[in-house]
C-alpha cells in the first residue's frame, strides 16, 4: 500500500515568531519560574544571555569580518568546488570526552582557532575583530517524519573576539556553555523567527537581504550520520552501506554560501570516520587555497591528538 503524496503547507509566520513551538509536537520549553507581576524579572529574562533581545542585539553590534583572501590566489570557478578529508573519528571523540565537552565543541572551538590564524597570515588582523561561526540547526519535530526533502531549519551564531583565541581552554568552556543554551532554547529558531518580523515591514526584508555586511565569518554545520536516517535499510560492510555491487563510501556536501561569508564547512560522520568538507568562495579563494585551508583545519584538530 502506498503513503499518500505529501501535501504542501502553508508558511505560518505564526510559527516563525515563537521558538517554543518551532520544533512541533514536542513540548515546550519554559524559562525559569518568574513571580506574577515581576517586571523587573521579566525584563531580565530578555535581557539575560539566550533571551530575545539580548540576543537580537548582540548579533547587530558584533559585526564579524569576513575570512581573509590570500595575496597569492588567484580566485576561479574549478568543479566541483569541494575538498574533503577523512579520519578516524575515535581519537577525536577521546579528546573531546577528556576535556568534557561534546566534539562538536572541539569542532568549534578549533574552527574558530584555524579562522583567527588564517586572517593573521593572509591579512590585516586586529585581536578586536569579531570572528562568527553559522550553526545551522534542526527545526524538524515529529510531524515532519514523512516531509519531503527540504531544508527545516534555523541559525545559531557564536561569536568570539579574535583576542578570545589567545585562551583556548576559556573560549572552548564558553563555546560549550553556548552550544547547552542552543540545545536547551532552541535558539536556532530565532533566524526564521527575525525573518517572519522582517517581513512584515515593507522593505525591510529586500535591505536585510541585500545588506554589503558580513553576517558570518564561516559556516559549520555538523549533520552526524545521514546513512542513520535513510529510510530503506540496507546491508553494510566494514560499517559501510552496500547496494548490489556498489559501496557507499562517503558522504560528501557543504552548506550554501552567502555574501561575504567565504567558507563553508560540513562535518560527516560514517562507518567511523569523520569527513570534513569545504567549499569556498571561487570569487576570492583559489582551489588551492581552499585545500589550504582544510589542511589548516586538520592541523589544528591534529594538535588536539598531540598534547593528549
Amino acid at each position: 500500500e502506498q503513503s499518500p503524496a505529501p501535501v504542501p503547507r502553508e508558511v505560518n509566520t505564526e510559527l516563525l515568531m515563537d521558538r517554543q513551538i518551532l520544533k512541533r509536537g514536542s513540548a515546550a520549553k519554559t524559562p525559569p519560574p518568574q513571580d506574577e507581576g515581576d517586571t523587573d524579572a521579566a525584563d531580565a529574562g530578555w535581557l539575560a544571555p539566550g533571551g530575545r533581545l539580548h540576543e537580537s542585539v548582540k548579533a547587530l553590534s558584533q559585526w564579524p569580518v569576513p575570512l581573509c583572501t590570500p595575496k597569492d590566489s588567484s580566485p576561479g570557478i574549478v568543479a566541483p568546488g569541494l575538498h574533503a578529508h577523512s579520519i578516524d573519528s575515535k581519537p577525536l571523540r577521546a579528546v573531546a570526552k577528556s576535556l568534557g565537552v561534546s566534539l562538536n565543541d572541539l569542532l568549534l572551538r578549533d574552527l574558530f582557532l584555524t579562522l583567527r590564524e588564517w586572517n593573521r597570515n593572509h591579512g590585516k588582523s586586529s585581536d578586536r575583530d569579531w570572528l562568527r561561526i553559522n550553526m545551522p540547526t534542526n527545526l524538524r519535530g515529529p510531524d515532519d517524519r514523512n516531509c519531503p526533502v527540504t531544508n527545516i531549519l534555523g541559525y545559531a551564531f557564536i561569536t568570539r573576539r579574535a583576542s578570545e583565541c589567545d585562551a583556548p581552554g576559556e573560549l572552548l568552556s564558553g563555546i560549550q556553555r553556548d552550544t547547552t543554551a542552543i540545545k536547551q532554547w532552541d535558539l536556532g529558531g530565532y533566524f526564521p523567527a527575525t525573518l517572519a518580523t522582517v517581513s512584515r515591514i515593507k522593505g525591510a526584508m529586500s535591505l536585510f537581504t541585500t545588506s554589503s555586511r558580513c553576517f558570518a565569518t564561516a559556516v559549520l554545520s555538523n549533520v552526524g550520520d545521514p546513512s542513520r536516517r535513510f529510510v530503506t535499510q540496507l546491508p553494510r560492510k566494514h560499517g559501510k552501506i552496500v547496494a548490489g555491487q556498489m559501496v557507499l563510501d562517503r558522504i560528501l556536501g557543504a552548506p550554501p554560501l552567502r555574501p561575504k561569508t567565504h567558507a563553508a564547512f560540513l562535518i560527516v560522520t560514517y562507518a567511523q570516520e569523520l569527513t570534513i568538507c569545504v567549499r569556498s568562495d571561487p570569487h576570492f579563494f583559489s582551489d588551492q587555497s581552499s585545500r589550504e585551508l582544510l589542511d589548516a583545519y586538520f592541523a589544528q584538530l591534529d594538535s588536539n591528538l598531540a598534547r593528549n
